[in-house]
């Protein structure tokens, strides 16, 4: 047999512990409630739909209009195997429809974006 760490494994496991025991109250009563992190499925829900809007648009919209049904589905909603098969959904309408109708360029330009970072960097630290 391959060796294993258990010092690892002891880390791990106090890891997981020490975060279960400082979590947040209300977040932890709705996982034991509903049985899965609906706040964390409400996040992917939203990253989901902005990355599908981001590739038909082109655009971001941060602001939701569908905000109330985001925070519906973090309120338990949803079943867990409604946020699945709609991650499964969403994750196959990308990668093999959205992805190759985009008008979005398939590789970013790196120059532009270094730019922009160096003229924000510019602007925060002459205000200082």
């Amino acid at each position: 047999f391959p060796s294993h760490d258990i010092t690892a494994d002891k880390e791990i496991h106090h890891n997981y512990w020490t975060w279960k025991q400082n979590r947040n109250e209300a977040r932890s009563e709705l996982e034991e409630k509903f049985g899965y992190d609906t706040k964390h499925a409400m996040h992917l829900v939203r990253l989901l739909r902005m990355g599908a809007e981001a590739l038909q648009t082109g655009s971001i919209n941060v602001y939701r209009p569908d905000a109330s049904e985001l925070l519906s589905i973090r309120n338990g909603s949803w079943t867990y195997k409604q946020v699945v098969e709609y991650a499964e959904y969403m994750d196959k309408w990308v990668r093999e429809d959205l992805y190759f109708k985009t008008a979005l360029p398939t590789r970013p330009n790196l120059e532009y974006a270094a730019n922009i970072t160096m003229a924000v960097q510019d602007i925060a630290w002459t205000k200082t």
